[in-house]
C-alpha cells in the first residue's frame, strides 16, 4: 500500500490538478484515521477539502464531506465521535450552502422519473 501511495504522490506532483489532489488527501486521511492516527488524518481531510474549495468545483467537495461522513459512520477508530460530529456538520453547512436540502423533492423527482423511462425501455 505505501508503495502505490508514493506512486501516486509523485505523480501528483508532476501534473498537480487540484480535484484528484483534494481528492488523493482525503482518501490518505482516511486511511490514517483508520490506522487511528487521528491528528495526520484530520489534517489530510482539512487539506483536502481546502485544496477541493480551491477548484471551486462544488459537486466533488460535496461528495468528498459525504466520503468522510460515511466513512466516520462505518469504521471505528480513535476519536471517531468528534471527527463524526465535525464532519457531519460541515457536510450539512455545505449542503445548506448550496441549496441542497430544497432541491431535494425535484432531485427525487427527476431521478424517479428517469428510472420510470429506463424500465418502459
Amino acid at each position: 500500500m505505501q508503495r502505490m501511495a508514493e506512486a501516486i504522490e509523485g505523480l501528483l506532483k508532476t501534473k498537480p490538478f487540484l480535484r484528484e489532489i483534494g481528492c488523493y488527501n482525503i482518501i490518505k486521511g482516511l486511511w490514517m484515521l483508520r490506522k487511528n492516527e487521528r491528528r495526520t488524518g484530520e489534517v489530510l481531510l482539512d487539506e483536502g477539502l481546502g485544496v477541493l474549495e480551491l477548484s471551486g468545483f462544488v459537486p466533488i467537495r460535496l461528495f468528498g464531506l459525504y466520503h468522510i461522513a460515511h466513512f466516520c459512520r462505518q469504521f471505528a477508530f480513535k476519536g471517531e465521535e468528534g471527527v463524526r460530529r465535525k464532519y457531519e456538520a460541515l457536510f450539512a453547512e455545505e449542503q445548506a450552502r448550496c441549496g441542497l436540502p430544497g432541491l431535494m423533492d425535484r432531485i427525487e423527482a427527476a431521478l424517479n422519473d428517469c428510472l420510470k423511462r429506463e424500465r418502459q425501455g
